[in-house]
């Protein structure tokens, strides 16, 4: 789900080209007898535009087909890669999930095929508590040409009365051994309205076989629960130093306005800038504006500008600070389009010609919806809470209708743009705070679930 779309404000000496250079091959028609018939399926074919020359779309193709249960959940997909050699489909990987009553997550397999031998090896795995949250999880990386994992990472997370993340253990994957080893440890602490305060990490030294502190990230918010400031400290010599600080503000809408970031100067034991965002909104636009302090004054460094049709990104404009011709430069530009469902159906990166002043092919991706259409998720009634802010960096919150009264928590269920489940959580009280720093940037729909509340919001995560 997403989309956008509207107007852009022009720089002075900076012109945007109404119409994109592109010259596109027709599409390669779906590989025989793999598209499901059941609800939920869709899949995606990739384009690189990979010519030296810059003339025609590579043929390089990944075809993905999911299959989904009637809670719109992913119980077993496939991905097939075309092979431009052979002029052929072969399946690349596949995935399974097993579920508890089609919500409750039980256990979630990935596996990719080995060659030679047409052998299936598992690479991910992630295994969840009687509650759906995920307890342990794995996965490694394959290397077709060496023929063996040469990355991995192992997770395993334990986690507080209300459900939240308390306490996580982070390893890595020993290629020489084929063990894991110990990473990094990290605890997590709440304040009294469920909002990430303190995250502490601790690195795993070997040779003294003991965890060590490293890390520890502190957050402050203000009256209204929206993000104050984030600190970061190292421990060093036994101590804890300042590194790293943001500090955040929110205009009257509950959007983020300004982020100042700055470094820690040990020598004259002070924050020193290093960067200042500004967001500025205006109708089915928002803009947000890099500035890189010099030691006396902000200088423009990167701008990006979103054009949104519908409360979705439509088009992304991103630029770099040019000091030769003092304006703003022209980088990039993603293009999304969309169904009637609001469903996403293309997505296309360009990369600017500077020489020639034109946009160039680069990265597109086109999406296949089927003519089932997501049942639940999207006739949902208009909610009657908050999410803010929105857009959003690390976290959300989520402010019930004071005049709803619950006689059990309710359900808060987050969705990802092509509708599959990404988080699920409930309400303890009339506002929690989400984490939601581990998602992709994009749009996602937040949908509640309870006795008498029940709606859905979009919000966008940054």
């Amino acid at each position: 789900m997403k989309s956008l779309l509207l107007f852009f404000l022009l720089i002075t000496g900076l012109a945007l080209p109404s119409v994109v250079d592109a010259q596109d091959t027709a599409f390669w028609a779906h590989p025989e007898n793999t598209v499901g018939q059941a609800r939920f399926v869709n899949d995606s074919t990739h384009y690189f535009y990979g010519n030296a020359f810059g003339q025609e779309w590579f043929f390089g193709r990944n075809y993905r087909v999911e299959q989904r249960n009637n809670a719109g959940n992913v119980t077993a997909s496939a991905e097939y890669v075309y092979d431009t050699l052979r002029y052929q489909w072969y399946k690349q990987s596949r995935f399974e999930a097993q579920y508890t009553n089609d919500t409750l997550y039980r256990s979630l397999f990935t596996y990719v095929r080995r060659w030679p031998g047409d052998e299936w090896l598992l690479i991910d795995s992630i295994a969840f508590d009687a509650n759906g949250n995920p307890r342990i999880s794995w996965l490694k990386v394959w290397d077709e040409i060496k023929q063996k994992f040469v990355r991995g990472q192992r997770t395993e997370t334990l986690y507080n009365e209300n459900q939240r993340p308390g306490e996580i253990w982070h390893q890595a994957y020993d290629t020489i051994t084929g063990n894991w080893m110990n990473d990094y440890y990290l605890q997590i602490n709440y304040h009294q309205h469920g909002l990430d305060s303190l995250r502490k990490y601790q690195k795993w030294q070997a040779q003294q076989q003991q965890w060590a502190d490293s890390l520890r990230i502190i957050t402050t918010y203000d009256e209204n629960l929206h993000l104050d400031q984030i600190i970061h400290q190292l421990y060093e010599n036994n101590t804890w130093v300042n590194f790293q600080r943001y500090d955040y503000f929110f205009d009257a809408n509950d959007r983020i306005s300004k982020l100042y970031q700055y470094t820690y100067n040990e020598l004259l034991q002070s924050w020193d800038y290093k960067y200042f965002t500004s967001y500025i909104y205006s109708t089915g636009q928002q803009e947000r504006i890099q500035y890189l302090w010099d030691g006396s004054q902000w200088l423009n460094r990167s701008k990006v500008t979103t054009i949104y049709q519908q409360e979705l990104p439509g088009e992304v404009y991103t630029y770099y600070w040019s000091y030769s011709t003092n304006r703003w430069a022209n980088a990039s530009l993603s293009v999304y389009e969309y169904d009637t469902a609001a469903n996403r159906t293309l997505y296309t990166f360009y990369s600017w010609d500077e020489y020639h002043q034109k946009w160039r092919n680069f990265y597109k991706q086109q999406f296949f919806w089927s003519w089932f259409t997501p049942q639940t998720i999207m006739e949902l009634p208009a909610a009657r809470f908050r999410v803010f802010p929105n857009p959003a960096v690390n976290s959300i919150t989520v402010q019930m209708d004071g005049n709803t009264t619950e006689s059990k928590p309710c359900l808060i269920t987050i969705f990802s743009a092509n509708g599959m489940k990404v988080m699920q959580q409930q309400v303890l009280d009339n506002q929690m705070q989400i984490d939601i720093s581990a998602l992709p940037a994009g749009q996602y729909l937040l949908s509640v679930a309870g006795e008498k509340e029940k709606g859905a919001v979009v919000f966008i995560k940054q």
